[in-house]
């Protein structure tokens, strides 16, 4: 599903990237393998972690949406909510793509001021037609 829409969707969309996301992507027992995600990821604009940033993953933290054992899916919807990004596209679908956590962080966004991205997994983001 990731591939196709990486072909079918990719070259309508722009895309960003977190540092957070390259530190995972570079990660596994197969080097070889993260090697390739990585140049996949080549040239995809960086978006920095500043320090609101990192205020409002924790925030996120304390209110119980994200587990405190690793805080990385904290900051991806910080990152992309700072950044009034439209899509937060993932995997995950215990800790992002979940409905109950969803609208958790939107009243917590609500409370911020920020707008919050719709997250998603490619199977949905596929389903709108490229344009």
């Amino acid at each position: 599903m990731t591939a196709t829409w990486w072909k079918t969707h990719r070259p309508f969309v722009d895309l960003f990237i977190s540092p957070v996301v390259l530190e995972e992507i570079g990660r596994g027992s197969q080097p070889a393998q993260a090697q390739k995600r990585l140049e996949v990821v080549k040239g995809i604009p960086i978006l920095p972690v500043t320090t609101e940033i990192e205020e409002i993953a924790q925030y996120y933290v304390r209110q119980k949406v994200m587990p405190s054992r690793d805080t990385r899916d904290a900051f991806h919807v910080a990152i992309a909510s700072v950044n009034g990004l439209d899509y937060l596209l993932t995997w995950n679908f215990n800790h992002l793509a979940n409905t109950s956590k969803r609208r958790h962080l939107q009243v917590l966004n609500d409370r911020l001021g920020l707008p919050l991205p719709i997250i998603c997994p490619p199977p949905e983001l596929l389903a709108q037609p490229a344009k």
